[in-house]
């Protein structure tokens, strides 16, 4: 299957994140979509004949943005459907304006998953199964993709849209009907992990946001540089020490995501621990003995792979850097923390990490 790529804007706490779109309806050889079965399509298969039943199922005259999308000024290549949807999916305010926003940035760019999406869980419309099962079959996809899908659409929905309000919302957003229910090829499992991680990624920020609205100005400037260098060291972790060259690299590309995110969790996680007062503690011979395994892990991974020991030097560097702007922040948020504490909790860590890339290193050997 062939995607386009979408890549999100950074938001202040994450590094930015990419995933990729269904490729448009206009792309489609013809209906059900088929192109990527591999295999001679059965006409009598149960999915094929639902197909075929609401191959006629059109938009009602009632649903703003319908057959008048693209002139009704949601043109092609200025708006983003997925990045809206999902987007506005986790907006606990949006409202019917918002939803015929996204569906007609759908409509205008030929974006059959968040149609589907949109129809089948009623979001800003009527629940309309047929016409998302039409739309389903026109996305196409891995067999067992379009087959996983076709089923589902076929039956009743369980529940209806998401409450307008209150802590049952999110459990309910999770249990909407979601283009990555029946993922099964390479590229749509790491299409969702993407999607995923973006939207994880707006949750931490929104946590952040949380954590620091009293800060004083100070503060705040100094979380600013602390964070600028999270994101390079996350980034240089995601590009280099992701493990994307052993048997489930190619599978999982998402791993370089999953680094990034591991690093951005870690440091909400942290912040929220600290803030309680549960603050670093280690003696000082402690960050003396930190400080030499870690100067021999590194060597150790150098030595073990040299082709990688570019990338893995980048990543050390930012690390340093990164290390650095902990004790800069710190001596800031928390000036009864020596230096050397957050010199050894941040050493602690980075050695498990290359130690780890160490063994990743000798099992691809």
């Amino acid at each position: 299957m062939h995607f386009r790529t979408i890549t999100t804007a950074c938001c202040a706490l994450t590094a930015c994140f990419a995933f990729s779109a269904p490729p448009a309806a206009a792309a489609a050889p013809g209906y059900p979509n088929t192109a990527y079965f591999g295999n001679p399509v059965n006409p009598q298969a149960r999915w094929y004949r639902a197909c075929m039943r609401v191959r006629d199922a059109a938009p009602p005259p009632s649903d703003p943005g319908g057959a008048d999308a693209a002139a009704g000024g949601a043109q092609p290549g200025r708006c983003d459907a997925q990045l809206l949807y999902y987007d506005m999916l986790d907006n606990a305010n949006a409202s019917a304006a918002d939803w015929a926003r996204v569906r007609a940035c759908a409509f205008a760019t030929h974006d059959q998953a968040v149609l589907m999406m949109i129809y089948a869980n009623g979001l800003g419309v009527t629940v309309n199964r047929d016409l998302a099962l039409k739309y389903a079959c026109s996305l196409g996809g891995a067999p067992l993709e379009l087959l996983g899908r076709t089923e589902t659409l076929s039956h009743p929905a369980e529940s209806a849209a998401p409450p307008a309000e209150g802590d049952a919302r999110a459990a309910e957003r999770n249990a909407l009907f979601d283009q990555c229910d029946d993922a099964a090829s390479r590229l749509t499992i790491n299409t969702c992990a993407a999607i995923a991680q973006r939207r994880d990624a707006h949750a931490a920020q929104a946590q952040l946001d949380k954590i620091v609205a009293n800060w004083p100005v100070r503060d705040r400037a100094a979380l600013a540089r602390l964070q600028t260098a999270l994101r390079a060291f996350a980034d240089a972790r995601g590009s280099y020490e992701a493990d994307l060259m052993g048997t489930l690299g190619p599978l999982y590309a998402p791993a370089a995501e999953n680094a990034r995110a591991a690093e951005i969790t870690q440091f909400l996680n942290d912040l929220q621990r600290y803030e309680k007062g549960r603050l670093p503690k280690y003696a000082p011979e402690q960050h003396s003995g930190f400080t030499s395994q870690l100067d021999q892990a590194y060597r150790k991974v150098l030595a073990d792979d040299p082709q990688d020991a570019a990338g893995v030097r980048a990543t050390q560097q930012a690390w340093a850097r990164y290390r650095d702007a902990w004790v800069a922040f710190g001596a800031v948020r928390y000036p009864a923390v020596p230096a050397a504490a957050w010199e050894a909790r941040l050493s602690a860590r980075r050695i498990q990490q290359l130690r780890k890339l160490q063994r990743e290193f000798r099992h691809r050997g």
